[in-house]
């Protein structure tokens, strides 16, 4: 590690290994789960103020009527909370984002605010943006090597027809490419991340 240059890392928030693991968020739909990591990058540092999220800031990747939905999903799962009421003359909704673990995570998902901003990247299906947040997840940062990540670690969240089309979705847009195919013989396959956000961070070294 010492032979390596030291990078600072882009601006990016953590979505916790307590959350990714919590029961609750794993029965949440995937775009309930994307419109929460995009609250979640519109707080500022720890201080948790209400924070807004408009129509307009999700409507390339999913219509109102689905913002919609995630927002009353979010709530009702104890995810976010309303704190000020929106509307033609109320202005914009703002939000608090309710975290079950509110210490420091040494486990988390780095996200970055360039990523969540690129079209490429906002092009993927809710369903492809939640297999790569947990297939970030899973690098070790001790063998830096690639990661695997089977259906059995998904299967309560989607089908095994929609996993296989996020991996699908994934390798064809250039997030991820597979390094060892794997089978029922040939244990779990293993990926490797590609593309402008492939790097990881780890104590001021980019991996």
């Amino acid at each position: 590690m010492s032979n390596r240059k030291k990078h600072k890392a882009p601006y990016f928030k953590k979505v916790k290994g307590d959350v990714l693991k919590n029961a609750k968020w794993r029965k949440l739909t995937s775009k309930s789960k994307v419109v929460w990591i995009y609250l979640l990058s519109k707080c500022i540092g720890t201080s948790n103020k209400p924070i807004s999220l408009t129509y307009s800031e999700l409507g390339d990747m999913m219509s109102s009527q689905t913002i919609c939905k995630a927002f009353k999903e979010l709530e009702a799962a104890g995810f976010i909370r309303k704190t000020k009421n929106g509307g033609l003359y109320g202005g914009i909704s703002q939000y608090r984002v309710l975290e079950s673990n509110k210490k420091q995570s040494k486990h988390f998902v780095m996200v970055t605010l360039e990523m969540l901003n690129d079209p490429e990247w906002r092009k993927l299906s809710n369903k492809a943006k939640i297999v790569w947040v947990y297939m970030r997840s899973k690098f070790n940062y001790t063998t830096w090597s690639t990661v695997t990540l089977t259906y059995a670690e998904l299967e309560d969240m989607m089908s095994s027809k929609t996993i296989c089309k996020a991996f699908r979705e994934l390798e064809k847009t250039s997030f991820i490419k597979k390094t060892k195919r794997g089978g029922l013989h040939r244990g779990a396959s293993r990926y490797k991340f590609i593309g402008p956000y492939r790097f990881f961070y780890h104590n001021g070294v980019r991996i």
